[in-house]
């Protein structure tokens, strides 16, 4: 298990250093020069480790890379829009309250 987490592991920093690269950032992030890598490093190992574990409660061991993939990266690519979708509501709630 222990194999398994690490490797959940890298393959969080991995599509975290591939989403930086393809800028997937929410506006926020844009103006951060100092912790907008480490955060996606930061997010994909959190994100990577907890799916693995979903997955193997789920699936089993078996099925815990795949569930760590399509997971992994269904939430960098949602997480930029839902950051915004936030900001956007919260924006609105200020304005009119």
């Amino acid at each position: 298990m222990l194999l398994l987490s690490l490797l959940w592991f890298g393959i969080g920093i991995l599509i975290a250093l591939m989403a930086y690269a393809a800028r997937l950032q929410p506006v926020l992030w844009h103006n951060s020069t100092k912790w907008d890598l480490f955060t996606y490093l930061i997010a994909g190992a959190i994100i990577s480790l907890g799916s693995g574990w979903l997955g193997i409660l789920l699936f089993g061991r078996l099925f815990s890379i795949a569930t760590v993939f399509c997971f992994t990266i269904a939430c960098f690519l949602m997480l930029p829009w839902a950051i915004a979708r936030i900001q956007t509501i919260r924006g609105l709630h200020d304005r009119n309250g």
